[in-house]
């Protein structure tokens, strides 16, 4: 105890030093325990990389973790001067969760192993950090979770109701606009060109782009912080960005067909507009969450 306020008083720089020795003791025992969580689960891993490569709708899955390194990269200055309350027992918790996962993954339940995957690692930051400062432990390792596709079923029938929603509105939008259509038969829509249909693709329903709105947006809560009415701000603008910008795109190629440029309404140039809109959806989230991070009282106390 005098020792400690002899420090303090005498040389208090070196409880400066103690606390940033700490830290970096702390950053570099959660590192060695996450390699060799991820070391363990290699077998989940290829479980997961097999699910993101078995459909178009969660190749962009695959970026969640490295997206995840870049936040706990761009963190590592606050880890080495934060001041962390471990929670040891956590840990203990691991030799079976561990097991659990690859039981999970040896019964080809790659989604549910994949779960226990980011639960071991939440299970090691609260050991080794602790939950004081859970936005700059936690929250990273919860947005790992976006990596896990949703079930299958799940994803067909919001698909089939995207598809739905979408052939509703443009039917509306081009019975009062356009004097070439004629009738919406189901997702297909037919105009006179003569006796010229469209159909509305499982590729138009947007699910691709919604799945990686949902990424782009949580990405951002963390990044910067958000609270948790900010948060929901965030992830509802994301789902209300997917659904208006992919519209857009759907009318753009269907303006395109009915103009007979077909070349650009297919292949590599719908590929490139998809891109296009994608990026703009992007930079327009980007910029929300710029304008709405100075609403987070930690930032306005940093400032």
């Amino acid at each position: 105890m005098i020792s400690r306020i002899y420090s303090q008083v005498v040389c208090p720089g070196a409880e400066v030093n103690k606390t940033r020795d700490n830290a970096h003791s702390a950053w570099h025992n959660f590192i060695g325990l996450s390699v060799i969580i991820c070391l363990l689960a290699i077998p989940v891993l290829k479980g997961l990389w097999q699910l993101w490569h078995c459909g178009r709708n969660f190749d962009g899955m695959m970026l969640v973790p490295v997206m995840c390194g870049f936040i706990l990269f761009k963190s590592r200055n606050e880890f080495a001067s934060s001041i962390f309350k471990p929670i040891k027992k956590a840990l203990y918790i691991l030799p079976a969760t561990t097991g659990a996962m690859l039981a999970a993954w040896a019964y080809d339940l790659p989604r549910i192993s994949g779960l226990f995957l980011v639960f071991n690692l939440l299970a090691a930051s609260m050991g080794i950090f602790g939950y004081s400062n859970w936005k700059l432990s936690a929250m990273p390792l919860i947005f790992l979770l976006l990596m896990i596709p949703p079930p299958q079923g799940a994803v067909d029938f919001i698909t089939v109701n995207l598809q739905r929603f979408f052939s509703l509105i443009m039917e509306t939008l081009l019975s009062s606009l356009s004097s070439h259509f004629i009738e919406r038969n189901g997702f297909e829509f037919r105009f006179t060109a003569p006796n010229y249909s469209i159909p509305l693709t499982t590729e138009c329903s947007g699910i691709r782009s919604l799945l990686g709105f949902i990424i782009i947006s949580f990405f951002l809560v963390v990044v910067d912080r958000h609270t948790v009415l900010t948060a929901v701000f965030m992830l509802s603008a994301g789902i209300a960005t997917a659904l208006v910008l992919n519209f857009a795109r759907i009318l753009i190629t269907i303006q395109l067909r009915l103009s007979g440029q077909e070349e650009y309404a297919t292949g590599s140039w719908h590929g490139f507009l998809g891109l296009f809109v994608f990026l703009i959806g992007c930079a327009a989230l980007g910029r929300l969450s710029g304008f709405l991070k100075p609403l987070n009282p930690q930032n306005k106390e940093a400032r």
